[in-house]
């Protein structure tokens, strides 16, 4: 008589979790380390963060603020992002960040400057 082997049945999940891992099937996601400066390179707070997807994605639906010393962070799928940072003073600035499948942390420096009366 042959007797059932019941930690198959529960070793066959994690079989199958660690395949899709190793085969890069993962939803790997990485961590933006962002700051906001001004021209004069002094660190921007409270700045409203919006990313958006050039391609990739999907993206957090809550926008983060920069905080006193100017950071911000983000974890995100592989893509590319284009970061907004608007500020008080009507202070702009953007960059893009490009987010590859083994990144396991990213930096971004968003550098804010007045935008003219007419720009609206």
């Amino acid at each position: 008589m042959k007797i059932p082997n019941r930690n198959a049945a529960a070793i066959a999940p994690l079989a199958v979790a660690a395949a899709l891992t190793l085969s890069g099937c993962s939803t790997a996601h990485t961590d933006i380390d962002g700051l906001v400066i001004g021209k004069d390179d002094d660190p921007r707070s409270r700045c409203a963060i919006s990313p958006a997807v050039i391609s990739g994605g999907p993206i957090p639906e809550l926008a983060p603020v920069s905080g006193p010393d100017g950071t911000f962070g983000f974890e995100l799928p592989p893509g590319s992002y284009e970061f907004t940072a608007r500020c008080a003073d009507d202070e702009i600035g953007s960059a893009i960040v490009e987010v590859g499948p083994f990144d396991r942390d990213k930096s971004v420096v968003i550098t804010v400057s007045p935008q003219p009366e007419d720009a609206e």
